[in-house]
């Protein structure tokens, strides 16, 4: 399984989260079937350098598996 950062995903991704906030992981996954066309197959939030990042996992209209980084709301 190829796994990568989408590029479109993830810049696009991270500014549109910061403008708001974050983002529940609930917007998160419904931005990525939104803007992808494609099957959420895994959602999660990690830390990352000391930030919560929501990780979505998609299986693309053209049967690729995107991984798209998405800044969590903060608590």
């Amino acid at each position: 399984m190829l796994l990568f950062c989408a590029s479109f995903g993830s810049a696009y991704a991270e500014r549109d989260g910061r403008e708001r906030g974050g983002a529940s992981l609930d917007e998160a996954v419904e931005q990525v079937r939104e803007r992808t066309g494609g099957r959420i197959l895994s959602a999660t939030t990690k830390k990352r350098n000391g930030d919560r990042i929501h990780r979505i996992k998609v299986l693309t209209p053209d049967r690729k598996v995107r991984v798209i980084r998405i800044p969590a709301r903060r608590r």
